[in-house]
């Protein structure tokens, strides 16, 4: 996938790969530099609101991680950004 970068330096991270690693506004990520390329990848536990048939949201966690009142505070204050 191309995308450019702006004269600022801000890259633009597509919605379907930001939602693929529940990456949500105001989030922290790790940039880590190969020397060949850029890796980016989220910062901590993340997550993502899931909405379920009945229209209830369900907070779903973005790693294989069992998330603490912490993590799903600082998740939904993200959210509401």
């Amino acid at each position: 996938m191309r995308t450019t970068i702006d004269a600022s330096g801000r890259i633009v991270i597509p919605k379907h790969l930001r939602d693929e690693l529940g990456l949500v506004g105001g989030a922290e990520i790790e940039l880590t530099s190969d020397g060949v390329g850029l890796r980016v990848e989220p910062s901590g536990i993340g997550g993502r609101v899931v909405t379920q048939s009945d229209g209830s949201l369900v907070l779903v966690a973005s790693h294989d991680t069992a998330m603490d009142d912490d993590d799903l505070v600082a998740i939904r204050d993200a959210l509401r950004r």
